[in-house]
């Protein structure tokens, strides 16, 4: 794929309504059996709305009103040509620039001297990127054509000088032939027909250039990396606060080579250090697999456990190498999540861990829908209690041990070094207002809440050798809230149920099976049924 970018000024961003000719040149382009991709930081027109034709790439660098030494060195914080390359790399840059420094009172000599520059950008982002530059369109005013005129008639001289042999600026007459009394639909800007010629131009160009010169698109090149972090609480992932680096740990990154297989004679090998904020980062690498290897680690530091968590928080280095598993890195693919985490040793490995979170059950079906989540700001919490079966395995004996905690912001929960055994989870101390959904509701184990409604308890979960249990659901239901004025409603579940208010004004709500309901002093309205009174 061929990368091209338009570089100028509204003659090339258009204005509301319009394409641009970059539509046209797009056509032709696909037409003639091309495979490009148009890059830029804009994709809009002047008053940033779509352009009114969405089949075309709208990828461009037009900036309206803008003159060439704004586009090379930017304009009220909005960027500029050098910060705009870092996000593509052009193998073709169409420049249509000087219109609007001449209209405003820039001399041609600086205007070619700011053009200059434009082409030594383009070339700081890719030495051997093919450069087109456009004599300018003219307008219907008189005078400013004389500018135009005398601009263009310098063109030449400014691309003789510029051309290299492996990066050739070539010029193109986008002025002979264009009627601004035709071509535009305000003396300045190109109309329909005038964008399909200005198209017209630049492909003959480009179509001219490739026929004899095809360029061939060097691989996207992809990237590896992230960070080593000291896990202080040794659960193998980076937690809130655990985002210090460790500076100066060895990071050896393994190829597997043109045979794709690592571990044979081919593969290969780079190294890097951890730099001050333990980061590191491999770059220009091609599709392929690779292996990640730490080491150098201090006395008496190993690693965390691996792989527990989501690729963007866990540590990915096998606690017993050092080594992560194969990461297979596609074409330009920049993969920044291949971390590892450092514990003190010596390590009460092997362990396990239980953990999960508390969710909002709005509609109190005992699973966790899209959207329900509580919010740290709504400062919801319950205590856990973690019992374990003890040695004997047996509940309710004198081994058992009991971990108490309550959930985090984020409404987590996580007990980890764990041994192997029978534990149980027991949730308390519920917001005012809110009871357990139905538990064990579907299949899914990661969205369903597990707590027994009557008891707060969840089944027995038996863990293994470091096994990681992170799906522990808990739905809360808020079955008490105020009311329309102002009373608060206490509502019933499809079971049978004992409803006592407060002593404010209450709306007492049956719902379904055998309830009794007691007011218990303010102006209280019982409902025998559900809020539609069946």
């Amino acid at each position: 794929m061929i990368n091209i970018v338009t570089v100028g000024d509204s003659i090339t961003q258009a204005e509301t309504g319009y394409n641009s000719y970059r539509s046209d040149l797009w056509d032709l382009l696909i037409d003639a059996g091309y495979d490009v991709d148009f890059v830029g930081s804009e994709n809009k027109t002047k008053d940033n709305t779509d352009f009114p034709d969405n089949s075309f790439d709208p990828d461009h660098e037009g900036h309206w009103g803008w003159r060439t030494d704004e586009i090379n060195d930017g304009r009220s914080g909005e960027g500029s040509l050098e910060d705009w390359l870092t996000e593509y790399t052009p193998d073709i840059a169409l420049v249509h620039l000087g219109t609007n420094d001449l209209f405003q009172g820039q001399s041609v000599e600086s205007t070619i001297d700011d053009l200059s520059e434009t082409i030594d950008i383009l070339r700081a982002d890719n030495p051997d990127v093919v450069i087109f530059v456009a004599e300018l369109i003219p307008t219907t005013d008189p005078t400013r054509n004389q500018s135009i005129e005398e601009f263009n008639d310098q063109l030449p001289t400014l691309v003789a000088d510029k051309n290299q042999a492996n990066s050739p600026v070539i010029l193109v007459d986008q002025n002979t032939g264009f009627d601004a009394s035709q071509d535009t639909y305000d003396g300045i800007h190109p109309d329909e027909s005038g964008e399909a010629k200005v198209a017209q131009q630049w492909f003959v160009a480009i179509d001219s250039y490739l026929t004899e010169n095809p360029i061939t698109p060097a691989p996207a090149t992809g990237e590896i990396g992230n960070f080593v972090f000291s896990d202080e609480d040794e659960d193998g992932r980076q937690d809130v606060g655990e985002d210090f680096g460790v500076a100066g740990i060895t990071v050896t990154l393994t190829g597997a080579g043109a045979d794709g297989v690592l571990g044979t004679g081919d593969d290969t090998t780079a190294t890097q250090v951890t730099d001050a904020n333990g980061e590191y980062l491999f770059t220009n690498l091609a599709a392929g697999d690779y292996e990640v290897t730490f080491s150098d680690l201090p006395d008496e530091i190993g690693f965390s456990p691996a792989n527990g968590y989501e690729d963007s928080i866990d540590s990915d280095a096998d606690p017993a190498t050092g080594t992560t598993p194969v990461i297979t890195l596609a074409d330009g693919e920049s993969n920044l999540t291949v971390d590892a985490g450092l514990v003190d040793l010596p390590l009460p490995l092997p362990r396990g861990y239980i953990g999960g979170a508390i969710f909002p059950d709005r509609d109190d079906d005992g699973y966790r829908d899209s959207g329900e989540f509580f919010q740290a700001s709504e400062g919801i919490s319950v205590t856990v209690t973690l019992t374990g079966a003890g040695v004997d395995g047996i509940f309710g004996t004198a081994d058992d041990i009991t971990e108490t905690q309550v959930t985090n912001v984020f409404h987590n929960f996580a007990f980890n070094t764990l041994e192997a055994g029978d534990y149980t989870l027991t949730f308390s101390d519920l917001p005012t207002g809110y009871r357990f959904s139905p538990a064990n509701v579907g299949t899914d184990e990661a969205r369903d809440s597990d707590v027994d409604p009557a008891t707060g308890t969840t089944e027995v979960i038996t863990l293994s050798e470091g096994e990681i249990i992170s799906n522990i659901g808990v739905g809360l239901h808020e079955f008490f809230t105020p009311g329309p004025g102002g009373e608060n409603i206490l509502e019933g579940t499809p079971n049978n149920d004992d409803l006592v208010g407060t002593d404010g004004d209450d709306r007492l709500v049956g719902f379904v099976g055998i309830d009794t309901l007691t007011g218990n002093g303010g102006n209280d309205v019982f409902v025998l049924g559900d809020e539609n009174g069946s």
